[in-house]
């Protein structure tokens, strides 16, 4: 075969190439458009005001009057006493201390769906999204659960050798009345919040999916949860 039929051949080879390329161009440009004007037949244009009130709505009916545990979190609490006792600040009656180690402390941390209204609704219609603005996580202070368990609640003490010197019994008392405020505040440690916070914004999108599932389903609508 000559150099010149060599060359025809592939000549009407790439022409070939190039004609079957444009073809399944065309017939994907087509049908790309034919899914653009099925999808605005099947989902039509809906208005912000519209995806905010039936979000909301339905919301309202299902979650929105919880308060919604996002993180329950373990902790060890330690407080100590040491205590000195004077008389008119000069005469020395002792001293004493103690230490108290309550392992196994609990703080909730939850999200107050019921502060979610229209006004932390958004739609974006172009990428037809919607947003849910959540307020953040956090402890819920009458949910906090002190040790009792006296293997788990571990003292140390070393009373005053004066009778009238401090006493070991005020000392517990008071840190009796520390225990919970410390305890809230070791939950609050920006690790534990900044966990919370992640598995709260987790946990509401789940939340959101499943109770606006046939509504975001129908309407072709994503969702995405934001937090503070």
């Amino acid at each position: 075969m000559s150099i010149d039929n060599k060359s025809n051949n592939w000549a009407v080879f790439f022409q070939k190439v190039i004609v079957i390329v444009l073809i399944f161009g065309g017939i994907y440009f087509v049908l790309d458009k034919a899914g653009d004007e099925t999808r605005k037949i099947l989902h039509p244009n809906i208005t912000r005001e519209e995806v905010t009130e039936i979000v909301a709505s339905q919301l309202e009916k299902t979650v929105l009057d919880e308060k919604y545990v996002v993180l329950t979190q373990d902790l060890t609490v330690e407080i100590s006493r040491d205590v000195d006792k004077y008389i008119f600040d000069l005469i020395y009656w002792g001293n004493a201390t103690m230490k108290i180690k309550y392992i196994g402390n609990k703080v909730q941390y939850y999200v107050p769906l019921s502060e979610i209204n229209a006004q932390n609704i958004e739609y974006f219609p172009e990428t037809r999204t919607v947003r849910i603005n959540s307020p953040k996580a956090v402890i819920d202070k009458e949910m906090v659960f002190i040790q009792s368990d006296p293997d788990k609640v571990l003292k140390e003490e070393n009373g005053s050798w004066f009778p009238y010197g401090p006493q070991l019994e005020d000392l517990q008392n008071s840190i009796q009345k520390e225990v919970k405020e410390k305890t809230i505040a070791e939950g609050s440690h920006y690790l534990i919040e900044s966990q919370a916070q992640q598995v709260a914004r987790q946990k509401l999108q789940m939340l959101f999916e499943k109770v606006l599932t046939k509504f975001l389903s129908e309407e072709s609508i994503n969702l995405e949860v934001m937090m503070p």
